[in-house]
């Protein structure tokens, strides 16, 4: 689950390392008290006051363990370092860091906290094309056309946006809170993207039978829609997956997908998290 750290600052400051180093320390107090032993999904953005700068990102969604409060403290202040003026000119209202936690110490050595290039635009496979993760229409090629729209009462900023042999045509609705983005031609896919909190970069991509989400560029969710049909007996729908948990209203199997009501949500295995304890249809209790 994504959790969110809020510091409002009580007075109008700008950003510098020093400040970074206290909001830092606070928040590795309070995530790692009872954690010391697990590890955080965590990324950090700042709010200006400026509305037309709003929230910005400061660093990638990273993985930390306790011991690398002094690499994550050295990491943001060089991100400082290389990010526009804007950063450091103008005066911010609050730190908010959003997090995952997970169980057990990250062992990978390169947990990205030793880059400090800008992090390239990513992009989602899906039946064998790469679409990009972003709810900016740059970011999917060369605009050429920006067209303000209205249909049946309802007024958008259309944009087609044309990269090599694809063209994108993107709906902007409710100021840029819900993308309708559809590739013109032969291939006729479309899909929603629905940006869900501004503050924690995340958005959810709904295409075809799944739902996406994304935060910081990368997948920490996927559902998947299927027929209870296919189902007959309740002790039909306990099926065991890698890295599955498969959940009804009256039984609960452990371990990738859950089932609500004919809707399989897909843990990834690097975000699996424990599960709370369900009752199954006899009153008894299936553990993780």
């Amino acid at each position: 689950m994504i959790q969110l750290k809020n510091y409002t600052l009580k007075e109008d400051i700008s950003l510098s390392p020093e400040m970074l180093t206290i909001y830092i320390e606070q928040l590795w107090s309070e995530l790692f008290a009872n954690n010391q032993e697990d590890h955080f999904l965590l990324l950090c953005r700042v709010k200006f006051n400026d509305l037309n700068l709003g929230y910005r990102t400061l660093g990638h969604l990273i993985k930390v363990n306790y011991e690398d409060k002094g690499l994550f403290i050295n990491y943001l202040s060089e991100r400082l370092t290389i990010l526009d003026d804007s950063y450091i000119h103008n005066p911010i209202s609050q730190i908010s860091f959003s997090y995952i936690i997970k169980s057990g110490k990250c062992l990978d050595e390169k947990r990205a906290l030793q880059t400090m290039d800008n992090k390239e635009l990513t992009v989602h496979n899906f039946n064998n094309m790469n679409l990009p993760i972003s709810m900016n229409p740059s970011d999917y090629g060369n605009i050429i056309i920006s067209n303000i729209i209205t249909e049946e009462g309802l007024t958008f900023e259309r944009f087609i946006v044309v990269n090599g042999n694809k063209t994108y045509q993107i709906d902007v609705i409710e100021s840029g809170k819900v993308n309708k983005v559809t590739i013109l031609g032969a291939i006729n896919l479309s899909w929603t993207d629905v940006l869900i909190s501004e503050e924690q970069d995340l958005f959810k991509r709904e295409i075809k039978k799944s739902t996406i989400y994304f935060m910081d560029g990368e997948v920490i969710l996927r559902k998947k829609e299927i027929p209870p049909k296919i189902f007959t007996t309740s002790t039909d729908l306990l099926t065991v997956i890698p890295f599955i948990v498969v959940c009804v209203p009256t039984s609960l199997v452990t371990t990738g997908v859950k089932l609500f009501e004919g809707v399989i949500v897909e843990l990834l295995p690097s975000l699996h998290t424990e599960l709370p304890e369900l009752p199954l249809s006899n009153g008894k209790y299936l553990f993780n």
